[in-house]
Formats: structure tokens, C-alpha cells, sequence
């Protein structure tokens, strides 16, 4: 119900509010990332986005390299729901480089926005191209991908599939 994401809202403000005075900046981006997607969830975009480039930037100020592809991640997907698809393509181009240069199950996360941008951009073979990095991942590895969202990476690759006819949508 929308007053338990009221609630969660105030639970993971506090979080943060606790995080920040005690200078645990892991928990800080994770605390950012979860508002984020609490604030995408109630459609305040413009907020999502600042928390989400908030989580970049603390990712960076305590060298977390860990969360910063993710924190990218999120920048492209809420500036693709604000419209603003330049922006997404640099937040993803950026997660899938990063994730690249750390051999993470996040630039799987990162392919499936740029899929989905494609998508928006009326590109199906571009979008192709990005969702086979997940098949590709998985036929090299032999099991199912661990991306982030693995959700939401699944149905983007459905999506994309179901756009371009493929019989494996």
C-alpha cells in the first residue's frame, strides 16, 4: 500500500541520517540506491534522480567501486522515465564500462538499460545487439546470469525479443 512506502521512505531516511553521522559510506550508497527506488516507485523522478547521482558521487568520495555501476545504473534508468535519453545513454555507457573494467555482473544491468533505450529510440537491432551480451554471458558461463535486477534484466530481454519476432521472446 502506498503508506508502507510512505513508511519505508521515513525508515530509509533515517538510515541515511544514521549512516551519514556514523561515515559508513557503503551503507550510505545503499541507503541512497533504496530511496531512490522508493522514490521512483511514488513518481518523483526529479528526486529519484538526485538521490541516484547522490549514490554516484558518495560511490566515488569513498571508493566504492563496487556500487558505483550500480548507482549509474539507476541515473539511466530514472533519466530514461524523466525522458532524458542522453543522459541515460551516458549513465549506462558509463555502468557498462566500469562493470567491464571490473569483470561485474553489473554490466548485465547496464546492457539491458541501453537495450532499453534502444528500444525507446525505435532501435530493435541495437537493442538486440546489447541483450545478447546477456546470452552471451550465460552461454560462456553455463548458468542463468546474476545480474543486479536479474528481473528486470529478464524482461527487458523479453521485451527486446518480443520487438524483434524472436521466437525465444
Amino acid at each position: 500500500e502506498l503508506g508502507e512506502l510512505f513508511e519505508g521512505r521515513r525508515i530509509a531516511e533515517e538510515a541515511l541520517r544514521l549512516t551519514r553521522a556514523t561515515g559508513h559510506g557503503n551503507l550510505e550508497c545503499v541507503a541512497l540506491l533504496n530511496l531512490c527506488k522508493l522514490e521512483r516507485w511514488v513518481s518523483n523522478g526529479a528526486l529519484a534522480l538526485r538521490l541516484a547521482r547522490e549514490a554516484v558521487a558518495t560511490a566515488r568520495r569513498v571508493g566504492l567501486a563496487r556500487w558505483e555501476p550500480e548507482a549509474w545504473c539507476r541515473v539511466g534508468d530514472v533519466a530514461l522515465e524523466l525522458g532524458e535519453q542522453g543522459t541515460a545513454a551516458e549513465a549506462f555507457a558509463t555502468a557498462l564500462a566500469q562493470s567491464l573494467a571490473r569483470k561485474a555482473n553489473s554490466q548485465l544491468d547496464a546492457a539491458a538499460g541501453l537495450a532499453k533505450l534502444a528500444l525507446v529510440q525505435g532501435d530493435v537491432a541495437a537493442a538486440m545487439r546489447h541483450v545478447q551480451r546477456v546470452f552471451d554471458w550465460e552461454s560462456a558461463s553455463g548458468a542463468r546470469h546474476e545480474a543486479q535486477d536479474a528481473r528486470h534484466v529478464d524482461l527487458v530481454c523479453h521485451l527486446v525479443l518480443s520487438s524483434a519476432g524472436d521466437a525465444r521472446a
